[in-house]
């Protein structure tokens, strides 16, 4: 190489140095965006105060005032060595045998569990072994969709081994009653 190769070589290699530079410099000066101006992931502006806007709520409650008053009910009929676990995702309860690996939502069986819940599990205290679930039955669930919705839950729950209890809306329940009720399975 001649000595004039070499100084275009470095000639160029300052030259770019100093244009990366400038154009970072340009880019730090263009992040200064007005708070107005910024927007959150999912393209909404951000408030004035500069936060981002929320985009998710706490819910008021997760039982239902009817729901609540059988859960009481339930906790008391149950002996010790019991726990009620309320709102669980039918996909926590059972699972699919045999599924896809890799990619559960591309199972039809999948999807029919993964977005349902069953309003109480009973469980044993000592090592959270699933006793019995149980739905309780308001006027919603005479309606066609909500009864296509319990006699596919009752398949499943039933395929997977699993006693599903359902118990009627009452404006009163009977702590012994649903002890009765609950008995054999938990002898078992």
């Amino acid at each position: 190489m001649n000595t004039t190769t070499v100084l275009v070589f470095l000639l160029l290699v300052i030259l770019s140095a100093i244009i990366a530079g400038a154009r970072r410099r340009q880019r730090r000066g263009r992040t200064a965006v007005p708070v107005q101006a910024r927007r959150s992931r999912f393209g909404q502006v951000w408030n004035a105060a500069g936060t981002p806007p929320r985009h998710y709520d706490v819910v008021a409650m997760v039982l239902t005032p009817t729901e609540q008053q059988f859960a009481r009910v339930l906790a008391e009929a149950l002996p010790s060595g019991y726990t009620v676990m309320v709102q669980v995702a039918l996909q926590r309860v059972v699972t699919v045998r045999n599924q896809r690996r890799g990619q559960p939502w591309r199972d039809k069986r999948w999807n029919q569990i993964s977005q349902k819940s069953l309003d109480f599990v009973v469980v044993r205290s000592a090592d959270s072994k699933i006793i019995l679930a149980i739905e309780l039955d308001d006027a919603t669930h005479l309606q066609a969709n909500r009864i296509a919705r319990d006699e596919l839950l009752d398949t499943i729950m039933a395929d997977a081994g699993v006693p599903l209890v359902h118990v009627p809306v009452q404006s009163h329940y009977d702590r012994h009653a649903l002890q009765m009720q609950l008995l054999g399975y938990l002898s078992q």
